[in-house]
């Protein structure tokens, strides 16, 4: 365990590359419809609190965004958060005595509440963040690898789980070294980040700084790189936990915002999907499940279908070019240079 001297200061860096110049990389979110939540003890006063905790945090993990809770609607569905629980288990805790609760919800029943409340839906395929650290005690700066700072480490690790974003942690090994040195990422230089993130491929890049002070608050700030310009965010907070919920809540907003649908259940476009590439049933079957996945789309319906070309008409509730932004997620889908139209999508298919 780290000792508190050793987390004195730190600093956390992660980059969003523009997702209209560069391809992004991606990753499916596992038990997003899952919330832990830990316990001071096994009392119902505190399953029933926790019970609403876990459903705040699916909630904001299917939306991407925090304000989520503050609609009314959805305000009034907490009350009551035990109809959209599945069912729930102890873990135990990182305190002895103090056991963390496993719950898991309906995830068609929290999609259905947001959707009604007209709240976003993001989708659980999603922009991979890499992240990196360095800290300073005033005399000396140094990267919080896994030996140097693992609370701090695992800390981001969960917070950015509890937003459901993937998270990519550098390796922190003699070529990153070679790439970005303590004093380039202390300057958040933009030139030897994207140098040392190249190797990751594709990442998204947020940069943070934080210093521990001698009253045990946390103070820094966040900046995230959201299509050529930065999104900044003083921060002070009282542990470092929720230090870092603060650059995971900052990413996860900036990204959902991109790729998160408004919840409108009075409107439904429909769309012509043109896919080359389709040799034999196995890769129409994969390519059917690859859009029945995406949660905002309702429907995927065939029209055509030939030794060169499937043709689908989808029903969903993103714009074009949102749904574009959300289908080059799956690198299987390879668009089609200048063929797509207003109301059609050409892609060729590659797996």
């Amino acid at each position: 365990m780290t000792s508190p001297r050793r987390l004195l200061t730190a600093v956390l860096l992660a980059t969003v590359l523009p997702a209209a110049v560069l391809p992004v990389r991606a990753d499916m979110v596992d038990d997003i419809d899952v919330a832990r939540v830990a316990l001071p003890d096994r009392s119902e006063a505190s399953l029933a609190a926790a019970r609403r905790e876990g459903m705040r945090q699916v909630l904001v993990k299917l939306s991407g965004t925090r304000e989520t809770l503050k609609e009314t609607s959805i305000a009034q569905a907490l009350r009551e958060a035990q109809r959209y629980l599945v069912g729930y288990s102890y873990e135990a805790g990182d305190v002895p005595g103090s056991p963390t609760v496993r719950l898991q919800y309906d995830g068609d029943a929290l999609r259905a509440l947001l959707r009604e409340a007209g709240q976003p839906l993001w989708t659980t395929n999603r922009p991979t963040v890499l992240a990196w650290l360095i800290g300073s005690d005033g005399a000396r700066r140094r990267f919080a690898s896994p030996e140097a700072a693992p609370a701090l480490r695992d800390a981001l690790g969960e917070a950015f789980a509890r937003r459901g974003v993937p998270l990519q942690q550098p390796l922190y090994d003699l070529e990153d070294a070679d790439k970005l040195s303590p004093g380039a990422a202390w300057r958040q230089s933009s030139s030897a980040l994207a140098a040392a993130s190249a190797r990751y491929r594709d990442t998204e890049v947020l940069a943070g700084r934080v210093a521990l002070l001698s009253d045990g608050h946390w103070i820094g700030d966040w900046r995230f790189l959201d299509r050529g310009r930065w999104l900044v965010r003083p921060v002070t907070a009282g542990s470092m936990a929720a230090f870092v919920e603060e650059g995971a809540d900052l990413a996860a907003t900036a990204l959902a915002a991109r790729y998160a649908v408004a919840g409108d259940t009075s409107s439904e476009l429909r769309f012509s999907i043109l896919v080359e590439g389709i040799q034999a049933y196995a890769q129409y079957s994969n390519l059917q499940s690859a859009l029945a996945a995406i949660e905002v789309i309702d429907r995927v319906i065939p029209e055509r279908v030939t030794p060169q070309q499937v043709l689908l008409r989808v029903e969903s509730a993103a714009q074009q070019q949102q749904l574009e932004r959300i289908i080059a997620l799956d690198a299987r889908f390879v668009p089609v240079s200048g063929a797509v139209t207003d109301g059609q999508l050409h892609y060729r298919w590659e797996e």
